[in-house]
């Protein structure tokens, strides 16, 4: 069997840091040393906005500025893993699965499909009943509502609504999932359509002993 350089590969890369970088990407106060390659390989738009033709348009060559609604620490995860292929999140975040679907958001955004799945496996090992607190379903449904006309958000959000089904003993008991539900009513109706289906699979089961 051939041995598995990618590795050592990835190694490599992700050492490279702000050394021999050729190009820069600005967000309000933060600016992000990169190398076109990198953004090549990963982004399709990142590979346009540093193409030679908008270059020769570009009041800065060398240079893009993003919108300023971008959320800073989301971006320094997505340009993270285009040398780790992976991210750390922040210890400031106050919902982990948000930021992750934040993430996902921004990889589909951009076009960085390999992120938008990883992000995607990251909400996916949340599934550990109580694992998921009121806040954290708000914040993420907050995110996908928002999302809504993406194709790419359904299935995440597919694999949310089993977990709130899984957590929703824990969370009828709290004052602020009837909030929740007046600002979420499809989400109510997701999570049980996904009970009523259970019961169904429980009686067919049943009726066929």
């Amino acid at each position: 069997m051939q041995p598995d350089y990618s590795d050592d590969f990835k190694f490599a890369l992700s050492r490279i840091g702000e050394t021999h970088w050729d190009c820069t990407v600005v967000c309000r106060e933060a600016t992000f040393k990169l190398h076109k390659p990198v953004l090549h390989l990963h982004s399709p738009v990142f590979a346009k906005k540093f193409s030679e033709q908008w270059e020769n348009v570009s009041a800065t060559p060398g240079v893009a500025n993003l919108d300023d609604d971008e959320d800073i620490d989301v971006l320094r995860a997505m340009f993270d893993f285009f040398y780790k292929f992976e991210y750390d999140v922040p210890t400031s975040v106050t919902s982990k699965q948000a930021f992750h679907v934040k993430v996902f958001r921004t990889a589909d955004k951009y076009g960085v499909n390999s992120l938008a799945n990883y992000a995607h496996e990251m909400v996916d090992d949340f599934w550990e009943v109580g694992s998921w607190s009121m806040h954290d379903f708000k914040e993420v449904a907050n995110i996908l509502d928002e999302m809504e006309t993406v194709p790419a958000a359904g299935p995440l959000k597919d694999l949310v609504v089993p977990m709130m089904k899984e957590s929703i003993g824990q969370l009828v008991k709290n004052p602020e999932f009837q909030d929740f539900t007046g600002e979420h009513p499809d989400w109510l109706s997701d999570v049980l359509g996904t009970v009523a289906s259970d019961l169904d699979e429980l009686r067919r089961f049943q009726s066929g002993r």
